[in-house]
């Protein structure tokens, strides 16, 4: 209601009043009208305003009860190709490489989750990528190859010795901090619910790119509709499915006191830049 009509109702409302009570009366009686109404429309604007305010500040719990139904659900080609692009730009934005040389090993044969422990070892031995690849091309283990560099990584120490959960707690820290989430909540994905890292990706930037809660998104995406419907009812151009927002892309992370995007502080110190310019093809 606008405020020309609110007026309105109270000249209608002291008019009618005059009859019935004194001018004091009816000034104080129309005073009080306005009032109300007027705290009626604040309460409103509270109720409707103020939640979408805060449903700017992204949800990433991620509830029990969302349906566990992962043997249901299949990544088509064209998601297949979304999910390799979106890991590429994680992985690269967190070990501050680049993703054309994230890139350049997968087309040499190596997936994702073994670029991703790769340049894990390579960061924590501070050695080019490239070494750590040499001993992996010989079948060397990754406790026996962090233990010939000097090294373990944090995320060893999680798995106990064991590749296969090294790769889980390498995969899914490199996804949380990228988007700045627990590692609780994609690790809850994995385990508990049984959703494979493709999935849990696109989930978590489907979240990063709307705003909406990981709950709800898994939740839509667990009744077996598309990533392409599920990025449509959270208002997402699908071809954003494979695209981290402007304030993730590259490694970056808003400030959010400033506004202002920030490198990461350890880049200028990090030694996993592409190798493929201080060493030869072969060696990778």
């Amino acid at each position: 209601m606008e405020v020309g009509k609110v007026k309105s109702l109270a000249t209608m409302f002291t008019h009618r009043a005059k009859g019935m009570f004194g001018t004091r009366d009816t000034k104080n009686a129309a005073a009080l009208l306005f009032s109300i109404v007027s705290l009626s429309f604040l309460a409103l604007a509270f109720l409707v305003i103020l939640p979408g305010v805060c449903a700017a500040e992204i949800d990433w719990s991620l509830g029990a009860d969302v349906a566990k139904k992962p043997s249901q659900l299949e990544l088509s080609p064209l998601e297949r190709g979304r999910v390799n692009e979106l890991w590429a730009e994680v992985i690269a934005g967190s070990y501050t490489t680049t993703v054309g040389f994230v890139n350049s090993l997968y087309d040499r044969g190596y997936d994702f989750e073994e670029i991703a422990l790769m340049l894990e070892v390579a960061k924590a031995a501070k050695k080019d990528p490239s070494e750590v690849a040499v001993l992996r091309r010989k079948g060397l283990g990754w406790g026996t190859i962090a233990q010939q560099f000097g090294v373990r990584p944090a995320a060893m120490e999680k798995a106990k010795g064991k590749d296969s959960l090294f790769k889980r707690y390498v995969l899914a820290q490199c996804l949380a901090g990228y988007y700045g989430i627990p590692d609780s909540q994609v690790l809850v994905m994995l385990n508990e619910k049984g959703y494979g890292f493709g999935e849990i990706a696109i989930a978590v930037n489907v979240c990063g790119n709307s705003g909406a809660p990981l709950r709800d998104v898994v939740a839509t995406r667990a009744t077996g509709a598309r990533w392409r419907i599920v990025a449509g009812k959270y208002k997402m151009a699908s071809d954003k499915l494979g695209k981290p927002p402007a304030a993730y892309s590259g490694g970056k992370a808003k400030d959010k006191g400033s506004g202002k995007a920030t490198e990461n502080p350890n880049k200028k110190k990090s030694r996993t830049a592409d190798c493929s310019k201080t060493c030869p093809r072969k060696c990778y």
